[in-house]
């Protein structure tokens, strides 16, 4: 019985590929912590072989410094991730990088919002199209925060 799903699985996996329903990343995207312009961190992309490796975009500080951790594609096209330095008193914030314009936004800091501070990684998308990540401080007992955003509203 297990031999005749797998092959259904194969089966069904190749039909959807043949007929164009089944998609692959066409760039690998991520960051580093330093270098850049103002030493601030970059985003970089490579095609999906790894191949093509560029810089395309320098933190600037206000916009986000010292990136960290994974980041994520959302439904809208946008990329969000978390640093640990730049935006509202220089603390941390959730960045937007539109790889269409090439135009990073600071769309939420932490530390001013009082809603946690110093997130420890990336984001993950959610089946619900929203981006949840969690953050070592903050919260009631000072012990954290689960948090989600919205990519659409940004709330």
């Amino acid at each position: 019985m297990k031999k005749n799903i797998a092959n259904f699985a194969l089966v069904a996996m190749v039909f959807l590929v043949m007929n164009g329903d089944v998609t692959g990343q066409t760039h690998l995207w991520g960051t580093c912590s330093s270098g850049g312009i103002s030493n601030n961190g970059i985003i970089f992309s490579a095609d999906s072989n790894g191949n093509n490796l560029n810089a395309v975009y320098s933190f600037d500080g206000p916009n986000g410094a010292d990136p960290l951790g994974n980041m994520v594609l959302a439904p809208n096209g946008k990329i969000y991730g978390v640093t640990t330095l730049g935006g509202c008193s220089d603390s941390c914030v959730i960045f937007e990088y539109d790889p269409a314009t090439h135009t990073n936004l600071d769309v939420f800091d932490f530390f001013c919002n009082n809603n946690g501070s110093n997130p420890s990684d990336g984001m993950i998308l959610g089946e619900d199209g929203n981006l949840y990540g969690m953050t070592p401080n903050g919260g009631y007992y000072s012990g954290g925060v689960l948090y989600c955003l919205n990519p659409n509203t940004q709330i």
